[in-house]
C-alpha cells in the first residue's frame, strides 16, 4: 500500500477505502475531488495565514513593505478605510493591480477587507509593523551602543598622552610648520 503524503481526515479516508477494490463502487471521481479541494484548501490557509512562524511573519511584512506603491497604500490607509478604487485613484496603475498589492498587503497581516454593504473597505491592521518596529528597535540599541564606544575611542584618541599640556590646535600645528 502506497502512502499518500500530506493526506489527512476525510481525504486520507477515502483514499484509503478507494485502494481497497471491493470498495470503490462508493467513491466517484466527483467525491474525490470535492474531498481533496476541501482538503487542499483547507491546508493552504491552515499553512498561509494561521501557521506562520514569527520568522516568517517578518519575512512578508518587509516583502510588503518593500514596495513604494505598497508603502503608499499604507500611508493612505493611516487616514481612515477605503475602497479598493479610492486606493488606485492616485496610482498610474490598474485596479487589478492595486487589488495584487493588496492581497500581499493581506498576506502580510498589514490590512483587513470587511464586507459594508456591497463595499469591501480596506483597513490598516497595526500588529505586523509593531513587530517589525520592536525587531528593529533591537539593532537600533546595537548601533547606538557601537556609536558611543567609538566616541569613546575617539575622544580618548584626541588627548594627548603622557604630558601635562593640552594638545595642540591644527592651526597652531600649521604655524609651527611654517
Amino acid at each position: 500500500m502506497q502512502r499518500q503524503i500530506g493526506a489527512s481526515g476525510p481525504l486520507r479516508h477515502a483514499l484509503t477505502i478507494a485502494r481497497n477494490k471491493s470498495e470503490t463502487k462508493n467513491f466517484t471521481p466527483a467525491l474525490l475531488t470535492a474531498l481533496a479541494v476541501r482538503f487542499i484548501t483547507k491546508s493552504f490557509y491552515n499553512t498561509s495565514v494561521i501557521q506562520m512562524t514569527p520568522s516568517e511573519r517578518l519575512d512578508a511584512t518587509f516583502i510588503a513593505l518593500s514596495d513604494p506603491t505598497r508603502r503608499a497604500i499604507l500611508a493612505r490607509l493611516r487616514d481612515g478605510d477605503a475602497t479598493v478604487n479610492e486606493l488606485a485613484a492616485p496610482f498610474d496603475i490598474s485596479q487589478p493591480a492595486v487589488s495584487k498589492h493588496l492581497k500581499i498587503l493581506e498576506r502580510a497581516g498589514l490590512v483587513t477587507r470587511t464586507n459594508v454593504g456591497t463595499s469591501r473597505p480596506v483597513t490598516i491592521e497595526a500588529g505586523p509593523m509593531r513587530e517589525a518596529a520592536d525587531w528593529l528597535e533591537k539593532y537600533r540599541d546595537f548601533w547606538e551602543k557601537s556609536y558611543q564606544r567609538l566616541d569613546a575611542l575617539l575622544e580618548i584618541l584626541q588627548t594627548p598622552l603622557n604630558t601635562d599640556k593640552p594638545a595642540k590646535t591644527k592651526k597652531q600645528r600649521t604655524d609651527d610648520d611654517a
